[in-house]
């Protein structure tokens, strides 16, 4: 029997949510971490030319080991829990940047990760290249936001890594509390994953008023489709749709606010050395330090000689490399069955 073409696409837009939301490189991570001395002991017994998918993945660590690398493990890789705790300082700004200069990799990360997301969804391919940007770049926050919903609580948010709330305090300032309570909401509903991951395409797509989306046609048909798929989705349990789909005001509030932070990132982007996904992602420009001398009544905040407290992470270190979000956008990346 021929099904419905919005039913046959409501199940593959679910395969793809599914492998945004699940936890399958955070299964990977975890292991790798947990073994984390038994790494440099994987061998391969077919000299590293093993086919690695969902149903083989398990007979060889090393070369599955190799297989997450390249889909963009490689973050983790160096990264420990000290890394995520930070010396506090008296100076709001301080640990602004401090937090952030650990911080900015993971969102780098997820971001990389967001992108295999979108590109997979019905209506996102039909937008031209610069509508893509726009949409990618205004929900990425968001995005990153609701696929960890679930993980985050008042301890901090585990990826698996755990980063503790006092530097998730630090990153987003007051915008901490929201994301709390807009967890404890979403979890409190009790929702299946597949409904979390549609309400989040459901947000991507969200008209907010903005002007710079050439194809506003073609945005409202996708906020359309989406919507009529969470409907069917939660059909059952239409007093958690209706409370689901009241967030988004919510939402689009928390992107506002969340802007804000970034807002300081760019005033003193000279001082950080961002990752180039984020700079691109975020408008965040490098900027040399200009030289000048300090005039004795100056704030006791002196910029010039701030310590930015170092993580282990590679980040990238010419400041004159850029990377272009509609090359990520345009190549195209291969589904990961293993990572």
């Amino acid at each position: 029997m021929n099904q419905p073409q919005n039913v046959r696409q409501l199940r593959k837009v679910n395969i793809h949510v599914v492998k945004f939301v699940a936890p399958t490189v955070m299964s990977d991570i975890t292991f790798y971490s947990s073994h984390i001395k038994e790494i440099e002991m994987f061998q391969c017994e077919k000299d590293g030319k093993c086919v690695i998918n969902k149903w083989t993945r398990d007979k060889c660590q090393s070369c599955r080991m190799d297989k997450c690398l390249e889909a963009g493990m490689g973050y983790f890789q160096n990264a420990s829990a000290a890394d995520f705790h930070l010396t506090r300082h008296t100076n709001y700004l301080i640990d602004l940047l401090n937090a952030w200069q650990v911080y900015a990799p993971v969102v780098d990360y997820e971001a990389k990760q967001t992108l295999q997301f979108v590109r997979n969804l019905p209506h996102f391919n039909l937008f031209g290249m610069n509508d893509k940007t726009i949409l990618f770049k205004k929900n990425c926050f968001l995005m990153f936001l609701l696929r960890h919903v679930l993980n985050f609580s008042k301890d901090g948010l585990p990826l698996p890594i755990l980063i503790p709330y006092d530097t998730l305090g630090a990153v987003y300032g007051r915008l901490i509390t929201e994301i709390i309570s807009l967890a404890e909401n979403i979890k409190g509903m009790e929702l299946k994953i597949q409904e979390i991951a549609v309400f989040t395409a459901l947000v991507f797509f969200q008209p907010d008023g903005s002007t710079e989306i050439k194809d506003k046609e073609r945005l409202e048909t996708a906020c359309k489709y989406y919507k009529l798929l969470l409907d069917q989705e939660m059909s059952e349990r239409p007093k958690k749709l209706e409370k689901l789909v009241d967030l988004v005001p919510t939402l689009q509030k928390m992107n506002k606010d969340h802007n804000k932070v970034v807002n300081s990132l760019r005033k003193y982007s000279q001082f950080i050395n961002y990752p180039p996904l984020f700079c691109e992602i975020f408008d965040i420009q490098k900027q040399k330090p200009v030289e000048q001398k300090i005039p004795e009544n100056q704030s006791e905040l002196e910029l010039d000689y701030v310590e930015i407290e170092n993580a282990e992470y590679e980040l990238m270190n010419d400041e004159n490399e850029e990377i272009q979000l509609d090359e990520y956008l345009e190549d195209t990346i291969e589904s990961q069955d293993v990572c």
